[in-house]
Parts: structure tokens; sequence; C-alpha cells
């Protein structure tokens, strides 16, 4: 659409701020649903009744300038309704949606603060009092909710920092009770059990010795015997031959 003058300028800034609103308060009522932080969801359904307010400022203003309320493609705003929506579906804990949900709100709110003191700054300048009382107020409570966005970013940051590493270390600590307990087993310890059941010692498989009531050895060992030493002979004068007379020393 051709702007020609600065009136036409107003109107679609207005027209596009108007659709943003329209845009956020259905961003926003998902907001609510997927907050876990009762205050953040608590101020999240503050500002959406504040964003209804402000849908109908923009319309008074419209009236106003003698025109129909109508809506022109806010690509800003739309974008960044999209992010706020793919965020919190990805994130994975309520801390981090949460966080995401802030850092979300954060962005729109300073879009719209921009928004509005431009549009404040041009009803001064056309002489539009009534036009610059009403978009004031949104302005004013658009700054308002970003003042308590970021007042809140630290303290929900930290608690999405603390669960991730809680978790780190419920995994770190599940992961060892698995191998304590055999859930992580290597192709050695399988080897290992095989042996075990069939009662097989053999030094290439290096696996640790053991006995069963077979003795069954591995079959390229040779068989160790198992006669015990004879014990030394006796003499006939019923004296015992001491160890170094048996070996045959002088």
């Amino acid at each position: 659409m051709p702007i020609s003058n600065a009136q036409e300028l107003f109107v679609h800034e207005l027209s596009e701020v108007y659709d943003a609103e329209k845009r956020l308060i259905e961003g926003q009522q998902e907001m609510v649903e997927y907050a876990t932080y009762q205050d953040l969801k608590s101020a999240i359904q503050e500002h959406l009744e504040q964003t209804r307010q402000h849908a109908a400022n923009v319309e008074r203003v419209f009236t106003e300038l003698g025109q129909e309320a109508h809506r022109e493609t806010n690509e800003v705003a739309q974008g960044l309704v999209s992010e706020a929506q793919e965020g919190m579906q990805e994130a994975q804990s309520d801390a981090l949606r949460d966080a995401t949900i802030v850092s979300a709100v954060i962005k729109v709110e300073h879009f719209e603060m921009g928004s509005y003191r431009s549009l404040v700054t041009a009803a001064h300048l056309m002489g539009q009092t009534e036009s610059k009382r009403l978009l004031r107020e949104n302005m004013q409570h658009e700054e308002e909710t970003a003042r308590i966005a970021e007042q809140s970013t630290e303290e929900l940051l930290q608690k999405a920092m603390q669960e991730g590493k809680q978790e780190e270390e419920l995994g770190l600590m599940d992961k060892g009770q698995g191998q304590a307990d055999g859930r992580v087993a290597s192709p050695k310890a399988g080897r290992r059990r095989e042996a075990t059941e069939k009662g097989v010692r053999c030094p290439t498989s290096r696996l640790p010795s053991f006995r069963t009531a077979s003795r069954t050895t591995c079959p390229s060992m040779p068989r160790r015997s198992t006669r015990r030493p004879s014990t030394p002979p006796k003499i006939s004068t019923g004296r015992r031959i001491g160890p170094t007379a048996w070996l045959g020393a002088p």
C-alpha cells in the first residue's frame, strides 16, 4: 500500500500495532497454559487483560481519526509469537519452559514499547490529544510488563540451570548403578558368565580362575597331575630320614 504523507504513515503503523495486539492475545493464552511458575502465570494473565484493553484503545484511536479499525500484517509480531510457540514446545522441562516464556515476553514487550513510542510522538505532533493519551497508556503498560519480566529472568534461569545439574547428577548415578547391577554388560562380561556356567578355566579368555565339581579345563591345556608327592621312605630302625638324606645328600 503506497504511503504518501505522515497521516497515512501513522495509520499504517497503527494498523500494524493493532494486528500485533490481536496476535499477542492468542500467544499469551498459550503462555498461560504452558507456564508452571505461579508468579509468571499470574503476571501473564494480568497482562493478557491489559492486551485486550490495548486493542480496544487502538480501536478508539481509529475512531478518533474517523476510520474503521483494520489490521495489516505485522511480520515482527508474527515471528515473535511463532518463536515463542516453538520454544515452549521444544523445552524439555518446566523450568526451561518458564525461562523460555519470560524471554519471549521481554522480546515482545520491547518491540511494543518501540512501536508505541513512535505512535505517541506522531500523535503529539499531529495534535491528536486523545489518541496520544490512549497510546501512551498502552506504552506505559508495556514498559511495566517488561520491567517485571526482566526482574524474574534471573530467578527463572537459575531454576532451569539448577534443574539441569540435578538431572545430570541423577543420570550419572543411574549409569553407575546400572554398571554395578550388571545392566551395562560388556562382551567380556558375557563370555565370563558363559564360562562360569560351563566351568571352564582358560587363560586365553583372560577369565579369573575358579573351580567346579567337574574340574573341567581348556582342551589346549595339559591336564595337571592330581597325584600328591610321596612321603619320605622309612627305614627299618624306625628313624625318619631327614629331608637332606632323602634327596641323596652325603
